[in-house]
């Protein structure tokens, strides 16, 4: 058991029960969410709600490049942040499936501090856990950064871990179904190519071939009992 899970499990039974009851709206939250980044809109707002934090991030793996792109953002302006495999706190969390409780993420040797710079935010505390179901490898990494009352704790990453799982649940659902209408588009797009080639082609037997090909034609379809022997 983690640390994480007995911090949770120790809490007074009213805070107990308030973190459960925020995690059960949160399920009903992301259920009536529609689209990609209306999912990770109800993810980020419920995770500055409920842990009481200046900003958070999601970043989710690209299939294609196994980059990992931020796709929102809170408490600040909406930028692009991509990051090569394993590089940074997100991507290192994203590639070993282990949560992180840091804070003094400065002095933190895996912190990427390339967007601070750009931003003119000072990161400072942070919780960085896997986006993934239980027992799946990671679909990404959903952060936590500066919380508002000087530190976290380690009940907030237990509450944060239990959040990403129903969180990974909501995205894999929206990917999948994205990844079912680009099928479909792509299979009428085909239907509709080939029934246009079908129209521009002229019937079978009415193709006009130019004379040295219409004796060739005419050759290779004689019966074989018609030739002459030489």
């Amino acid at each position: 058991m983690s640390n994480a899970t007995i911090a949770l499990r120790n809490l007074p039974d009213d805070v107990r029960l308030l973190r459960l009851e925020a995690l059960v709206a949160a399920s009903e939250a992301l259920n009536r969410a529609s689209g990609l980044d209306d999912i990770l809109s109800v993810i980020l707002d419920l995770v500055s709600t409920q842990l009481d934090c200046e900003r958070g991030t999601v970043f989710l793996r690209d299939r294609r490049t196994d980059k990992l792109h931020a796709r929102q953002m809170i408490g600040s302006e909406r930028i692009e942040i991509i990051l090569e495999r394993g590089v940074g706190i997100a991507g290192h969390v994203a590639e070993s499936g282990e949560s992180v409780f840091i804070n003094d993420v400065q002095a933190d040797p895996r912190f990427d501090s390339t967007t601070d710079v750009r931003t003119g935010f000072k990161t400072k505390t942070m919780l960085c856990v896997p986006l993934r179901k239980p027992d799946e490898p990671p679909l990404g990494s959903l952060q936590a950064i500066n919380a508002r009352g000087g530190h976290f704790s380690e009940a907030d990453l237990a509450y944060l871990e239990s959040f990403a799982a129903l969180a990974a649940v909501a995205v894999e659902r929206e990917q999948l179904a994205q990844e079912a209408v680009r099928a479909q588009m792509l299979s009428t797009e085909l239907n509709l190519a080939r029934k246009i080639q079908q129209r521009l082609l002229p019937p079978a037997g009415n193709i006009n071939l130019p004379a040295p090909l219409t004796s060739a034609t005419q050759k290779a379809h004689s019966p074989v009992g018609s030739m002459t022997a030489s």
